[in-house]
């Protein structure tokens, strides 16, 4: 995808839920992991694809506990 598509459908659908700032770092973050072929190919937990649903969870889990650890380092 285009990065000034993705960009525009990411605000419209997530500007309510963050901040301006904040909105750019989720963006930011999504567009690397598909800058490289390696990440847009034989990972579809990045993507919602292939109804891999175990896996894209555990990926969002694996995620979220390194955030939370992120953020109380802060």
């Amino acid at each position: 995808m285009h990065t000034v598509y993705y960009r525009a459908i990411s605000a419209q659908a997530l500007e309510s839920e963050f901040s301006p700032s904040a909105l750019e770092t989720v963006v930011a973050a999504n567009l690397a992991q598909d800058h490289w072929l390696r990440g847009q190919i034989g990972h579809p937990e990045y993507h919602f694809d292939q109804n891999f649903f175990v896996k894209i969870w555990a990926y969002m889990e694996s995620n979220r506990v390194l955030l939370r650890s992120a953020l109380e380092v802060g």
